[in-house]
């Protein structure tokens, strides 16, 4: 079973990279990516979820950028956090803007929170810091996705 994901992530891989590398010059691209996603937060500890996010992908001669929505879930014995937002980047430097809902032994959170992501086509490092509206409380948060992109149209 491992060796048939490492196997589907690597062909996935190896197709985005190289439609990637043949349109560069005039490329706009939407895709849908989902996967799961490995975090540490100062105020749950380790966690483990999904997220998904659907994008569009620009790029001239000059530039690439990139911009869509995403929601995302984590999750540890105690919490249960969900972000959603838009999501900007340029390049391999993204930013996510978003509003989250936490719940904890039914007491629900609602804030604010930013991400700042290094994006590499199906791995992304980031951190998020934020902000309880209805409780003073911040949060400072690490992780890893790992997303698989589908192309939606040519």
């Amino acid at each position: 079973m491992l060796k048939r994901i490492i196997l589907i992530v690597f062909v996935n891989i190896l197709y985005f990279n190289s439609s990637f590398a043949q349109n560069f010059n005039n490329m706009n691209v939407s895709f849908i990516s989902a996967g799961v996603n490995v975090g540490f937060a100062d105020s749950a500890g380790f966690q483990f979820g999904g997220e998904v996010s659907i994008f569009k992908l620009k790029s001239d001669q000059r530039k690439l950028i990139w911009y869509g929505m995403f929601a995302d879930v984590l999750t540890n014995t105690e919490k249960l956090k969900v972000s959603i937002g838009p999501e900007i980047g340029w390049f391999i430097l993204g930013f996510e803007p978003a509003y989250f809902f936490e719940v904890e032994d039914k007491q629900v959170i609602h804030g604010i929170n930013g991400r700042v992501v290094l994006s590499l086509a199906v791995l992304h490092l980031y951190y998020r810091h934020g902000w309880g509206l209805n409780i003073k409380q911040q949060y400072n948060e690490f992780g890893l996705l790992l997303k698989m992109p589908i192309r939606l149209n040519k």
